[in-house]
C-alpha cells in the first residue's frame, strides 16, 4: 500500500517538475534539444515508470531466492 502511495507521489511530482521545466524553456531551446514541450513530460514519466518497474522486478527476484543454508550470516545478507 505504501509503495503505491509513494509511487503515485513520485510520478505526480515528476510530472509537475517536467511541466515547470518545459514552460521555462524557450522555443529555440526546445528546437536545439529536438523535443516538444509535451515530449519532455511524457519522456520523464516514462523514465520514472521504467525505473519503478525495474526496481519491482529486482525486489521480486530477491524475494524468490531460496536460502541454501540459513545461518545468521546468510539471513543477514538476505534481508539487507
Amino acid at each position: 500500500m505504501f509503495r503505491r502511495i509513494y509511487r503515485a507521489w513520485v510520478i505526480s511530482r515528476t510530472k509537475s517538475a517536467a511541466k515547470q521545466i518545459a514552460t521555462q524553456l524557450t522555443a529555440r531551446d526546445l528546437k536545439d534539444i529536438g523535443v516538444s514541450r509535451g515530449q519532455i513530460v511524457s519522456r520523464s514519466l516514462e523514465t520514472v515508470r521504467k525505473e519503478f518497474e525495474q526496481a519491482e522486478i529486482e525486489r521480486a527476484n530477491k524475494a524468490s531466492r531460496v536460502l541454501e543454508r540459513a545461518g545468521l550470516h546468510t539471513l543477514y545478507r538476505f534481508f539487507t
